[in-house]
């Protein structure tokens, strides 16, 4: 049974009242009259006064108390759920990691103990989505009853953040109209919920935290020579007041682990930056260990040191062959005029290429200025990072980059990129160096960096190799390789995941954090994966409480039965049987 109004059960609190009227009585006093003809009753009486005498319990005043508690709890509205009929429901989980947060008690395990009391008192069927980056519906449908394990193993909360909003929404269409939607989470709410369909219930608790909110390890600038990664980690304190914590270091090329003690204000980070040599084993960072403990250990490998080959085909004379030099040279990721080269920079077409990708730039002729505002394609690699802010830009007016656009001003191209049936990328840009700023402000280097990334991740090899949990994983295989033999990854957990291959690449999203290993053929890297979310770290937002109920909704009416009127019939007739007793003067005892 439930009410679909509890909060009515406050006029309980009536009760003590009709308690304390019997509890205290009158107490009589002597009176010296001349006669006794003007008083209309000589009882004593006793239906009130302010003396405390023998509490008496006559039969009307256990009728009364009957009565007010039934008028009470009819105004609750109590029902029954009809055990003929499975109510369908949708139980939406948040999954993403700071439900792990918990010493001895995690929030998942809070919440999926109260998921299981709620299947013992209802019967329900249920599908489960699982709230991470993208929300997933998963296989199987659970009736009250059954065994939550399954639901337990489909739980993992291992996402980097939970989209709980599209959930909802696929919730929607997958119960209908008639299904319930239950929300768990630690935090409240950031929207508004559909009315009296979805009960959003969060089981979270405001913690401390103190976490690597970022990593990396990269090669060091300076060429073939340099036998140096440039290691970067960020620790930051979410709780409310100070923090210390150790940081120890192990591997990474050093002789044995080393410890460093960060102290750190409310809401701070400190940022450690060092050299291990390249090629080293995976250094492996941890913290101390607090509430979550998903986020208190990185670890990070060495990645290959790729050198991209370019060849700069402009004249000495034109000045944009220096700066194109410069910024290529700043990336520390290429070789300019060596071997066969992967990357053509010309002022003309070159049909002759090969599988090298053509930069075109276009800068004879009469010139017009622009000075924004400019439109980027922001879902191309190389607009990433750019601004555009305060550069001038000048372009021939008679060359017009062949392909799909990539940056305009107005309707005038400026940058376009056209890819070939074999995946090889032509950039055309349309730039007059002598009349603008661009080489000179800080999206020329930004631009030129992510065109020798772009470049890199499409050469044979991993796309990077410490990954940040919810990244995929790209993988590039060589040209001649045509076998169909499937990429095998070795988790940290030591599981093994089957990944079919179709074409040159395989990409793959882990799970798991932690160091893992991929395989195919020749082919084999060791890759690891942390979770530097902050917004998934800060505990101190989380929350215990229940939003959004579906009791009182009409639309789940018949699948209910109400007792309201039951108790209000009972409660009539004690009225009546109360009056009758009072008007014949009985029901009191002392």
């Amino acid at each position: 049974m439930f009410f679909a109004l509890p909060w009515m059960l406050l006029g309980l609190l009536g009760l003590p009242a009709l308690v304390a009227i019997y509890w205290l009585r009158s107490r009589a006093r002597t009176k010296t009259v001349s006669s006794l003809f003007l008083w209309g009753d000589q009882r004593r009486s006793q239906q009130g006064g302010k003396a405390f005498q023998r509490f008496q319990t006559p039969l009307l005043f256990f009728l009364e108390l009957l009565a007010i508690f039934l008028i009470v709890a009819a105004a609750a509205l109590p029902a029954l759920i009809r055990s003929a009929t499975a109510r369908p429901l949708i139980l939406v989980l948040d999954d993403s990691y700071s439900m792990q947060a918990g010493k001895t008690e995690s929030t998942r395990d809070r919440a999926l103990r109260s998921v299981e009391e709620e299947f013992r008192r209802t019967d329900y069927v249920a599908r489960v989505i699982c709230a991470g980056s993208r929300p997933q519906l998963q296989s199987g449908v659970f009736r009250s009853g059954d065994s939550f394990k399954e639901i337990a193993s489909q739980w993992t909360c291992r996402a980097p953040l939970s989209d709980l909003e599209s959930a909802l929404l696929l919730a929607g269409e997958v119960g209908g109209e008639t299904a319930r939607i239950l929300v768990i989470s630690d935090q409240a709410p950031q929207f508004p919920l559909p009315a009296h369909r979805v009960e959003w219930r969060s089981f979270g608790k405001p913690l401390k935290n103190v976490a690597f909110t970022a990593a990396g390890r990269d090669p060091a600038s300076g060429g073939t020579d340099a036998q140096t990664d440039r290691v970067l980690l960020e620790v930051t304190n979410f709780g409310s007041s100070p923090a210390t914590t150790e940081l120890t270091l192990t591997g990474g090329g050093e002789m044995g682990p080393s410890s460093k003690r960060i102290e750190l204000a409310p809401g701070t980070a400190s940022r450690l930056i060092l050299n291990v040599p390249s090629g080293s084993a995976p250094l492996l960072a941890r913290l101390g260990t607090d509430d979550l403990a998903i986020d208190d250990t990185t670890v990070l490998v060495s990645p290959p040191r790729q050198l991209l080959r370019v060849q700069v085909d402009l004249p000495e004379g034109n000045p944009l062959r220096r700066e194109l030099i410069r910024a290529l040279e700043s990336t520390g990721q290429v070789l300019i005029g060596e071997g066969r080269p992967a990357l053509i920079i010309s002022d003309q077409v070159q049909p002759s290429a090969g599988t090298a990708w053509q930069l075109v730039i276009h800068s004879r002729g009469e010139a017009s200025s622009f000075d924004g505002p400019f439109v980027m394609d922001r879902n191309h690699p190389l607009t990433a990072g750019l601004s555009l802010d305060a550069v001038i830009w000048s372009a021939p007016d008679e060359i017009v980059p062949s392909g799909i656009p990539v940056i305009t001003a107005g309707n005038r191209v400026l940058l376009a990129n056209q890819e070939d049936s074999s995946g090889r990328q032509t950039l055309e840009l349309v730039l007059t160096p002598e009349l603008s700023n661009l080489t000179d402000s800080l999206d020329w280097p930004i631009f030129m960096t992510n065109l020798v990334r772009w470049r890199l991740e499409d050469q044979p090899g991993p796309s990077r190799s410490n990954l940040q949990l919810g990244q995929p994983l790209r993988v590039t295989f060589p040209l001649d390789d045509l076998s169909s033999e499937p990429a095998l990854v070795t988790t940290s957990d030591g599981q093994s995941v089957s990944l079919p291959v179709a074409g040159r690449s395989v990409e793959w999203t882990p799970e798991q954090v932690g160091l893992s290993q991929f395989r195919r053929g020749s082919m084999a890297f060791p890759f690891a994966c942390n979770p530097l979310n902050g917004a998934e770290s800060d505990l101190s937002k989380c929350e215990s409480g229940t939003w959004g109920s579906w009791n009182a909704s009409d639309r789940f009416q018949d699948q209910r039965m109400n007792l309201d009127w039951a108790l209000i019939l009972a409660a009539l007739a004690l009225l009546a049987g109360h009056m009758a007793l009072v008007s014949r003067g009985g029901g009191t005892g002392s």
